[in-house]
């Protein structure tokens, strides 16, 4: 494993476990969170805070919300793994969406 791939293991570790301290504690929702790498849409100055529990600037004037936010928000849904609906959770900025595609989807 070359240093930027335990760099970035390293820093998505730091991520989950930030969610954890934070309350997003549902299994379905940190895996979701794990598979669904945030960095693609991260751009410019703001690739390295990809990360971090903040909202950032993505493309066309809009932000992805900040991953501790959207954690409690799906863990508060209480989706079912029966649930058969893909896009649960409809904000803006692409990750949420995606959270609900590979949370329930199986």
């Amino acid at each position: 494993m070359t240093d930027e791939h335990e760099d970035q293991a390293t820093r998505k570790m730091q991520f989950l476990f930030a969610l954890r301290s934070k309350g997003v504690t549902d299994a379905r929702v940190l895996t979701a969170m794990e598979q669904i790498d945030r960095g693609p849409f991260i751009r410019g100055i703001f690739t390295d805070r990809a990360y971090e529990d903040m909202p950032l600037p993505i493309a066309c004037g809009q932000t992805i919300s900040q991953p501790s936010v959207v954690g409690l928000m799906s863990q508060a849904l209480q989706i079912s793994s029966r649930a058969r609906s893909r896009h649960w959770l409809g904000l803006s900025g692409g990750h949420p969406q995606q959270i609900g595609t590979a949370g329930l989807h199986r």
